[in-house]
């Protein structure tokens, strides 16, 4: 049997319910790296969270680059969710440095790897 996929929604619970119980009542901006994780947050999130995801899916995460529009949804990012891919190198730290956003660098609370 394979359990990565619940223990990657139980991660995700987790990280949107401590952000829930630290910032009541307020809108969580979470920015997640693909479009599955961002659905997977909307769902568990519901009206509390505001949630982007930095790719469309219309491409596979190996030929994503960094995008401007990337750098604009991490800069009001409470949380960051990725899946810790190697291929997300491409995109996923230079638009961390260039937002400045430092509650989302590797390392904080707000940096979330689900996989």
């Amino acid at each position: 049997m394979h359990f990565g996929g619940t223990i990657i929604r139980l991660q995700v619970i987790g990280a949107v319910l401590l952000f829930g119980t630290v910032i009541a009542r307020a809108d969580i901006n979470i920015v997640a790296s693909t479009p599955n994780l961002a659905m997977l947050a909307r769902t568990i999130g519901g009206e509390s969270v505001q949630v982007r995801s930095l790719t469309s899916g219309e491409r596979e995460l190996q030929f994503v680059e960094f995008r401007p529009s990337m750098m604009t949804a991490m800069r009001p990012a409470m949380l960051l969710v990725t899946l810790g891919a190697p291929e997300e190198a491409r995109f996923v730290p230079i638009a961390i440095r260039s937002s400045n956003n430092t509650r989302v660098e590797p390392g904080q609370t707000g940096h979330f790897v689900a996989g």
